[in-house]
Order: C-alpha cells, then structure tokens, then sequence
C-alpha cells in the first residue's frame, strides 16, 4: 500500500495535503424562492434552469431572426470551398497527451489515462474517426451531454439561493479530444484577428500584462492632470448565455473553413446536461451557452466579445477585457466631459450587448473616479436608464484598485491569505520535528512567493509606504523561522 501510494502521488501531492484545508462535508440544503422550500427533485429543476437558460426564438427582434438566418446560410457547402486538411497523427499524439489523467471522467466512466492509453496502442482507429467527423461535419451526440457536478461558491451567506452555486460540466475524454483537436484548428484560423484589447486565453497574455497595461494608462493620464473614471462592467452569466448563431456568425466572418464550421455546427446542437443535486438527477437540453468545462468555450466567447472591443477602439475609447471582465477607462478635464464620454460608450456597450443576447447589470457594474485634483465634480453616469454608483476600490483580476491608488487594501488582503497559509503551514512544521526546511523553503518559494508578487508590476509603489513594507516583512520573518528552526525572538535579518 505504501509502494502504491508513493507511485501514484506526485511531488506536491503532499505538500499540498498539508496546506489544504479540512473542512466537513456541507450537505446540500433544499433551494427557497419567495418563501417556498422545495423539495431535492424541484431544487435541481430550478438550479438547472438557472444554469442553463433557453434560447426562444420567439424572443427575437429583427436583427435577431437577420443573425439566426444568416447563421443557418453560412456553413452551407459549395464547390469552390477551400477545406482544412485531416487531422494529422501529430495533432492526435499532442492533444491526448495534453490531458491530466487524475481528471474526473465523463458518463462514460473512461478517464484520461485509459484513453491516452487505448489511443498509443492504435492511434489509427481514432484517427479515422476523428478525420471521418471532419469529413462529414458531425460531432457525436453521446459526448455531448455533460454530468454537472454543483459546488458552492465560497463565502456566500445564503446557500439556498441558486446563484451561490456553481455548475461544473464533466465530458466524456474522447469527446474532449476530439473538441481539443477542432479548437486547435479554429485558434490558428482566428486568433491573429482577435483584437489585442482580449487578454484573455490568449497565447503569450496573462492576468497581469492586463493589469500593468491598466495601471499604465491610468497613470500616464494622471500626469496630465485628467479626471479618471474606470468602469468595471459585469455581464449576467456571460458564458451561459454565449448565443451560438452569433458564434457561427463570427466564424464565418473570420473565415474559418466551411468543414470545421460544420463540425462545431454539430457540436452545438443537441446538447444536454445531467445536474446532479441532493441525490437527484434532473436532465435537460441546452440551446446556448458553454458548459464550464467545454475546451472550446474561451475561444467561442472571445469570438462573441471581440466586435465589441473593436467597435470600442474604433470610437476612441479605452476598453480592454480578460474573457468576460471588461474595462473601460475614460479621461477629462471635468466630469461633465468624462460623463459624456463614458454614457455615450455605455449606451454603445448596451446596444451591443441585446443585439447578442446578453444583458449587462447596471447594478453589479462598478465605476471609480481617480484624480490628484483637489476639487473636480464627479461625473453622473447611466446605463439603461440606471444610474451607476461611484465606489472606492475596484477589484479587477485579482488587484483590488482605491481611488486613491495607495493599494492599501490589496497589500492587507494579501498579506491576511498569506498568513492562512502560514497557519496551516504551522501544523506540520514545529521546530523540533515536522517538515524539512528545504520543503518549507520550496513551499515559500513556490506558493507564498507567487501570492505575494501577483502583480506585483502594477502595484509595487505601493511598497514604499512605510506600513505596507511592515506587513510584508512580518510575512516574510514567519517562513523564515520556520525555514531556519529558530526562536521567536531571533531578528528578521538574522533568520
């Protein structure tokens, strides 16, 4: 027992035990809407139909019915059609390697490992069923429907509510490569388009190259003593409501090749889910939207957002996005000037958004004024009718922003995760037994270090401050105590 779990652990397996958390099982508590406790069979129905919500056609507008049409004409073939070339034993090889074998499965019970396997020993047999899909544009009805595992969202207060859950789609892993194999194709088609405005699951993009360019343009604005305003927009359930005749719309206009447009035609029809709650099980078709789960839906999404970003840019305006977390920053001498920029862009946000099916929540959507001026009036901004009100701090992947960038709170909220960390650390680490100092070292430089610096390039003025420097240091004497096995009352420098 000992050999097996040794073979099948791997380095940070361990490591990872020790910092996690033990928490008892929650169970799963029995939804209430308007006073009225449902039963398990009725909680599931509703978290379903909250998860995933229908597309009605007879919701349409004109523009909508023109979209739906022309999604329907586009993928049709004709002779003089420029095709992708077939999967290639390359593709297939990278691709199912790429999968974590420890993943959970789909209903088909086959994990990454067995798959991985099956297809090493005779890589042809796949192969062929994969290029055959291509050549009939079809994607397999049985690896499309997804079970949905429900976990709770953390710190909520009320766990009988819906939208403190959140739906975790798990696929069958043949399926999975197949869909890997295809998005693949679409990313080398489509990605050199994309406006550079997305940075995110874009190549060679990340979180914080989003915030340094951010923290960048506000500040290079500030020295030319502007009013700032930053609008952080929230989109309502953004990758359950991807419209798809917009998705093949989009492909289209990117010039996708017709025969993968129509494999990914066949990939989102005829979807379903089984969410599983309170030991029920409640089955039901999805008509848009993407699975959290599915490969293909960060690469769908952004082809939806990316005529917003552009049309954006093309207006003068300052937006930039990270998936579905968009911002917009705008710059005046007043606030009436920055008013009328900003509303103006936010009706054009708005307009966007019906003309695609999604809604923006005026009410989640945050705005923050920053300036070194003294006395400026503050400017008055609507969306949908709906005045937005003016916060002191901003949370934007991960970076919390004050309005007077002091970054205070971001330092305090790191440094209180760290020392959560540093808690749990502590049960496995005394200083006459527990873990080995070099493991406490790689765990400091591989887990607190990372925390600390996330970033770190747009807020590290901010490491100026005399009480920001204490909180950092305090944090940093803790590890090395441990590190070097030494007394409480040993200096900073000397550990």
């Amino acid at each position: 027992a000992f050999c097996e779990k040794q073979d099948r652990e791997g380095l940070w397996d361990g490591i990872y035990r020790v910092l996690s958390r033990t928490t008892k099982r929650q169970d799963d508590l029995p939804l209430i809407q308007n006073g009225i406790t449902h039963a398990p069979k009725e909680s599931v129905r509703i978290l379903a139909e909250t998860f995933y919500p229908e597309d009605h056609a007879k919701d349409d507008d004109s523009e909508h019915r023109q979209i739906r049409e022309a999604a329907e004409r586009v993928n049709k073939w004709t002779e003089n059609e420029i095709l992708d070339p077939p999967f290639t034993h390359s593709e297939l090889h990278g691709v199912s390697l790429s999968f974590n074998p420890k993943k959970a499965p789909g209903l088909d019970g086959l994990t990454s490992d067995i798959c991985q396997h099956a297809i090493s020993i005779d890589p042809e047999v796949y192969l062929a069923l994969a290029n055959k899909c291509l050549e009939l544009g079809h994607f397999p009805k049985s690896w499309k429907e997804a079970t949905v595992v429900v976990l709770r969202k953390p710190s909520r207060e009320d766990y009988t509510n819906p939208k403190s859950y959140r739906p975790i789609g798990l696929l069958p892993v043949l399926g999975k490569i197949l869909e890997k194999l295809l998005m693949n194709r679409v990313k080398w088609h489509i990605l050199p388009g994309i406006s550079t405005r997305q940075y995110g699951f874009m190549p060679q993009k990340s979180t914080e190259d989003a915030l340094y360019v951010l923290m960048g343009h506000i500040n290079s604005k500030l020295k030319e003593k502007k009013i700032v305003t930053m609008i952080s927009l929230d989109i309502e359930g953004a990758f359950d409501s991807a419209w798809w005749p917009a998705i093949r719309v989009r492909l289209a206009e990117k010039g996708c090749p017709v025969n993968i447009r129509r494999v990914i035609d066949s990939y989102l029809q005829d979807r379903r889910v089984r969410v599983r709650y309170a030991g029920v099980e409640h089955s039901k078709s999805t008509t848009k939207g993407c699975v959290q789960g599915l490969i293909g839906g960060p690469i769908l999404w952004n082809l939806i957002l990316d005529p917003l970003l552009k049309g954006l840019d093309e207006r003068g305006d300052y937006c930039q996005a990270f998936a579905d977390d968009v911002v917009l920053v705008f710059d005046g001498d007043s606030g009436l000037a920055v008013s009328r920029q900003a509303n103006a862009a936010l009706a054009y946000v708005r307009e966007w958004g019906v003309r695609n099916k999604l809604k923006f929540a005026p009410t989640k959507t945050k705005a923050m004024v920053i300036t070194k001026k003294l006395k400026y009036d503050s400017p008055l901004l609507t969306m949908g009718g709906i005045g937005i009100v003016l916060s002191d701090e901003i949370k934007v992947l991960g970076l919390t922003i004050d309005r007077g960038l002091t970054f205070n709170t971001h330092a305090t909220n790191t440094c209180k995760k760290v020392q959560a960390l540093y808690k749990q650390l502590c049960r496995a680490a005394k200083v006459s037994w527990g873990l080995h100092p070099q493991i406490i070292k790689t765990i400091y430089t591989a887990v607190v270090e990372p925390v600390v610096l996330y970033a770190a390039g747009a807020w590290a003025p901010a490491t100026k401050k005399l009480g920001v420097r204490k909180q950092l240091n305090a944090i940093q004497r803790s590890f090395a105590q441990k590190i070097t096995k030494a007394y409480r009352t040993v200096s900073s420098n000397s550990a």
